[in-house]
């Protein structure tokens, strides 16, 4: 019996909500219609982005240059750098206080200029 009485007042607010709709779908329907009002706009707003990112992109690209320049002139320093072969013998025979962990650590350190 709860579920029959249900039933009625179910159709009865199912039935009001599909009314309001029906009357929204006019409305609707004149918006969907109305043109878009920025249309004239769009097309040139389009360009500007696509300059923008033609912008942005080039000035990227010259930073990485700029970036990769840096990067290999110091590559060209490091390798016009003079190195000197010492050997351990010399070390050893230099009365030097540090421990013989140390002196290899300066050796292994001290090949490049």
């Amino acid at each position: 019996m709860n579920a029959i009485d249900r039933v009625e007042s179910l159709k009865e607010k199912y039935q009001k909500n599909l009314h309001e709709i029906e009357q929204n779908i006019p409305m609707l329907q004149q918006l969907v219609s109305k043109p878009f009002e920025k249309e004239a706009e769009l097309p040139q707003l389009k360009k500007d982005v696509s300059k923008l990112e033609r912008e942005i992109s080039i000035k990227i690209q010259e930073n990485q240059m700029k970036q990769h320049n840096a990067t290999d002139d110091n590559m060209i320093e490091i390798k016009e750098a003079q190195v000197i072969r010492m050997d351990y013998q010399e070390l050893k025979s230099e009365k030097i206080l540090l421990p013989k962990k140390e002196i290899y650590q300066r050796k292994v350190k001290s090949l490049r200029l």
